[in-house]
């Protein structure tokens, strides 16, 4: 466990320094693919803090429910860009990356939730004064964007565009997902 950990941790350092060769860390094939949804679990915790954050800020009338549907959002989350890439990956010919480009991209959210996680609670918890907390929320997600985008292009190996389309395509699908769970909350 401990070298499959470290190899995971010289992959995420890699994608860090947008170094191509970091998909080499990450296990090929379903297995490795499989394996990366432990990062959805490795979250939890910070996805924790970000519902306990929307339900402070937000003043929802019935916390319970607000959690229950965030939580939903969260696991349709996890499985609705990989299924949609999948007639994707095959569209661009690129399905024989796609386990490893996914094993990246999983592991990369817990990077993506160390990062977001306290901004948002700093926002929540009014710690920041709303226009820098918005600043930072918005460089530190336009840097994770650039951070997606390279997944793309170098994990699946599409072009500069088709990357682009595809990082839009990614954050709309999860704004909509929590978008809807908020409003059926």
């Amino acid at each position: 466990m401990k070298a499959f950990l470290r190899e995971i941790a010289a992959g995420l350092r890699g994608i860090l320094r947008f170094d191509a060769g970091a998909f080499r860390h990450f296990a090929h094939g379903g297995r490795g693919f499989l394996l990366s949804f432990l990062a959805a679990v490795a979250v939890l915790p910070f996805q924790a803090g970000i519902v306990w954050a929307g339900r402070v800020s937000e003043q929802v009338s019935d916390p319970a429910r607000y959690s229950l549907f965030q939580w939903l959002a969260y696991a349709v989350a996890w499985l609705a860009y990989p299924l949609l890439m999948v007639p994707i990956a095959r569209h661009f010919r690129c399905q024989g990356r796609y386990y490893t480009y996914f094993a990246a991209f999983n592991w990369f959210q817990v990077v993506e939730f160390a990062l977001m996680t306290p901004i948002i609670l700093l926002g929540a918890l009014q710690l920041l004064p709303p226009g820098p907390a918005f600043l930072l929320w918005l460089l530190a997600t336009l840097g994770l964007l650039a951070y997606e985008w390279f997944l793309l292009r170098r994990g699946l190996g599409v072009d500069m565009s088709t990357a682009t389309a595809l990082t839009i395509i990614n954050m709309l699908l999860t704004l909509l997902i929590y978008r809807v769970g908020e409003l059926l909350s």
